[in-house]
């Protein structure tokens, strides 16, 4: 019986995507200088299949989570920051970059478990990078 109802709504609600919460990051200023504080946003969304059928028309996700980002830098240097919620669909955490550099930004919700997550490996999730002068 449970098996009956799945099947009837997930053939009622097709228009998600795959039904997982995504995210875009962006970065100011970008490049950043040494030691200045640097804003990053997360902007939480869900995928919707188009009218045609092709993937995706992204909405803005209004969800209450706990999102943490990743910064991983030159030399092995590893940041975890906790952005806050400032709007409704927008998070934002500041961070000041200590080396010069190529800095990658990762949302560490997305790695496959916290043992990846340690070794930073296996990431399925957005990416910014961003530079350190």
């Amino acid at each position: 019986m449970r098996l009956a109802a799945a099947v009837v709504v997930a053939l009622a609600f097709p228009s998600a995507a795959s039904g997982a919460l995504t995210a875009r990051l962006t970065a100011s200023p970008n490049p950043a200088p040494v030691g200045r504080s640097v804003s990053i946003s997360v902007l939480p969304l869900w995928p919707f299949l188009r009218e045609d059928g092709t993937c995706c028309r992204y909405e803005p996700a209004d969800v209450t989570y706990r999102f943490r980002l990743q910064l991983l830098g030159p030399r092995g240097a590893v940041l975890v920051v906790e952005p806050r919620r400032v709007e409704r669909f927008r998070y934002v955490a500041s961070v000041a970059l200590r080396r010069v550099g190529r800095w990658e930004v990762r949302l560490a919700n997305f790695y496959a478990s916290p043992r990846d997550e340690r070794l930073a490996i296996r990431y399925h999730g957005p990416r910014l990078v961003v530079r350190a002068r």
